[in-house]
């Protein structure tokens, strides 16, 4: 039996330090019923964009910084997302 190895391991917006920068894909945020922005941050963060990881984010202490003009032309629904209801760790976001 293997075990993973650290290297192996894809790094988490939840594990981000504050001040980290990185980019995740844009359906890791989310807005609830009352159309407040969360980041699922179980989802991969790149230190680079790559392939469809191009939404800019930079943790912070309290959350996460999400720069719009990372967003592109993704939409967002209300209260929709199939991450939504399993989501193990939901981080604040502020739009800059």
């Amino acid at each position: 039996m293997s075990r993973l190895p650290e290297a192996f391991e894809s790094r988490t917006i939840a594990g981000m330090s504050p001040g980290d920068k990185g980019y995740t894909v844009p359906w890791a945020m989310f807005a609830d019923e009352d159309r407040i922005l969360w980041i699922n941050g179980g989802h991969s963060v790149m230190k680079e964009p790559e392939g469809t990881a191009h939404l800019e984010i930079q943790r912070t202490k309290d959350g996460v910084i999400v720069y719009q003009d990372s967003i592109g032309d993704h939409t967002y629904g209300i209260g929709d997302s199939e991450y939504f209801g399993g989501v193990k760790v939901k981080l604040p976001v502020t739009l800059e």
